[in-house]
């Protein structure tokens, strides 16, 4: 009686919890988009400015990477935009991140308070105000239908069946909010200060998802298909940072050491377009245990990931102010 007690306190927590995640979401988009879309508006000039900042700091303190230099790998166990705030500062450069996507419908579980990562991409950014129209199911006579689901074009770019995954370089999407928290009531999605702020490309790409964990029947040819068609897509468009991360290894169920051998073959072909770059893996631990620590031992050179909250403070070169990733 007391364990079935306990599942069901936990089970209330976690709807709880999901019903907090809504209202994160319903309140970034109401605010955003009230009046005209003046506070976008807003965060996106503050986060154009904060972009030409760092990257005028990024040169004048010679933290610019070098256009021939051989592309930078890095595992980092942190959040995914929390890991792109700090290396957009450190580097000056508009970073692409991997969306985890579900091919099908837009956000994933986000109007239900899912937890994973596409879901909290969703809830502190502007992604779905910049949604495409052609995206979403549309009826014969162009009325929405469906702003929930996929086209089938565009599901079939996101799954990359033609060897490409969508990625949006012509609208950035900005930054709006901070990371989960659960120790605070409203778990935390604080709004960011205008310095905060920044941009980032959302590159949407789904992995296959298994039913259960280390599935004997996993697809290598589709998996490496997959992660190929993301570093077909990025130097397509000419874009050589990039947030990745432990694809397809949370709720899809997919093996991370597997899946990281995949990423160090794919990188090792594709070396060569991605000079004067950087990859950085950011995993983080509660969606995927351990895939941080598998994802080391095959891509870090120390065979351990960097945590993000000790990675080293970066000093503006404006003042004597010093950035952490705390954002």
């Amino acid at each position: 009686m007391k364990g079935h007690c306990n599942n069901r306190q936990d089970t209330d927590a976690k709807r709880g919890e999901s019903a907090k995640r809504v209202d994160v979401l319903v309140d970034t988009l109401a605010k955003l988009s009230a009046d005209g879309d003046k506070l976008l508006t807003e965060y996106m000039s503050s986060a154009k400015q904060n972009m030409e900042k760092w990257a005028l700091e990024a040169t004048d303190s010679a933290r610019k990477k070098s256009g021939d230099a051989t592309v930078e790998v890095r595992v980092i166990e942190g959040d995914s935009l929390l890991t792109t705030r700090y290396f957009t500062e450190l580097y000056g450069e508009t970073f692409v991140v991997l969306n985890m996507a579900n091919a099908f419908s837009v956000g994933g579980g986000v109007k239900f308070g899912a937890a994973a990562q596409e879901e909290n991409l969703f809830r502190r950014s502007s992604c779905l105000l910049q949604l495409r129209p052609v995206e979403v199911k549309r009826n014969p006579d162009g009325s929405l239908k469906d702003p929930s689901k996929y086209t089938r074009t565009s599901s079939a770019l996101i799954n990359g069946k033609n060897d490409v995954v969508e990625l949006d370089v012509d609208k950035p999407r900005v930054c709006v909010k901070g990371a989960e928290d659960k120790a605070h009531p409203a778990l935390g999605y604080e709004w960011l200060a205008a310095e905060e702020a920044f941009l980032w490309y959302e590159m949407r790409a789904a992995a296959v998802h298994y039913p259960k964990p280390n599935p004997t029947n996993w697809d290598r040819a589709e998996a490496k298909k997959r992660i190929k068609a993301q570093f077909a897509t990025m130097r397509a468009k000419g874009k050589k940072f990039a947030i990745l991360s432990a694809f397809g290894c949370g709720a899809f169920n997919q093996p991370g050491d597997k899946v990281a051998q995949v990423y160090k073959e794919v990188i090792e072909e594709e070396k060569a377009g991605f000079a004067g770059g950087a990859l950085i893996f950011a995993i983080i631990s509660p969606y995927g245990p351990q895939n941080q620590h598998m994802f080391a031992q095959v891509l870090s050179p120390t065979g351990q990931p960097e945590k993000l909250e000790e990675l080293a403070p970066i000093t503006s070169t404006s003042s004597t102010s010093t950035t952490s990733c705390n954002c």
